[in-house]
């Protein structure tokens, strides 16, 4: 008797069975994707906390700010002295840039991990003059905006030029911790989504890109909103009633913080 031989195929109990498994990887993988970027946005608080804390314990510790000592090579040789006028400036050379000794002072100091060198202007790398976050792509810098007038007339900081026009909101800074992509410390590209920052600010602050401790830059801001704003005012002379985060950009990691230091 010849045996029938049965035809090579899945059936649909087996396809049913592979969908569902194929399913659950996806879901899985989203779902991780999901709680990674939790991780990294409750480390935005997390680090500038570790970063203010430190401050304070430099400033009690050695009565002076981290950068802005003036007699840091006398703990540590080898190590730029800043001028000791409260102001964590940028200047022109990598001598006494404090933007960039600011980091070195507080290493040295065992206050933060990792270990810096410093350089002249505004180009950071992260890792090697400012420390990385830990988001992905993300750094943090630090410098004395001061305050910043709607005209962008002059700084306090004697020789240099306010930078209202086109990157910070008007308003009072002082020396704030910058957070964002990129390598210029000043104008740092966005890492995070208009919902993620209205999220950060609103537990942190007010809720207001242009207003309070916690602000975003003028230049990631667009007015009418589009796809890829951070906020709806794009100047500084927009009526401050009107400020709010771009809710409905969702498809550009567009903002940047601005996180004032309260030293």
């Amino acid at each position: 008797m010849r045996r029938t031989r049965r035809t090579q195929g899945f059936s649909l109990v087996e396809l049913s069975i592979v969908l569902v498994i194929l399913g659950l990887l996806v879901g899985g993988i989203l779902s991780g994707q999901a709680l990674i970027r939790a991780s990294e946005l409750r480390s935005i608080t997390t680090e500038y906390q570790r970063y203010t804390t430190a401050v304070g314990t430099f400033r009690d510790k050695y009565f002076a700010l981290p950068g802005d000592m003036s007699n840091a090579s006398s703990f540590w040789s080898g190590v730029g002295d800043g001028d000791g006028d409260g102001l964590i400036e940028n200047n022109g050379t990598a001598a006494d840039n404090e933007i960039s000794l600011f980091w070195i002072h507080a290493a040295n100091a065992q206050l933060i991990e990792g270990n810096f060198t410093n350089v002249a202007g505004t180009t950071m790398t992260s890792g090697t003059n400012n420390p990385r976050a830990k988001m992905s792509s993300a750094a943090w810098n630090v410098a004395h905006i001061g305050t910043v007038s709607v005209a962008g007339v002059s700084s306090p900081v004697a020789g240099a030029t306010d930078p209202a026009a086109g990157t910070f909101f008007a308003g009072t800074y002082g020396n704030v911790l910058v957070y964002g992509s990129g390598t210029n410390a000043l104008l740092p590209g966005g890492v995070l989504k208009a919902e993620e920052a209205w999220n950060i600010d609103t537990k942190m602050d007010d809720a207001r890109p242009d207003l309070g401790s916690v602000t975003t830059l003028e230049s990631q801001g667009a007015d009418p909103v589009t796809a890829s704003s951070c906020s709806n005012q794009d100047g500084a002379t927009t009526a401050l009633a009107a400020s709010a985060y771009a809710l409905t950009s969702t498809s550009r990691t567009a903002c940047s913080l601005v996180l004032k230091t309260g030293y």
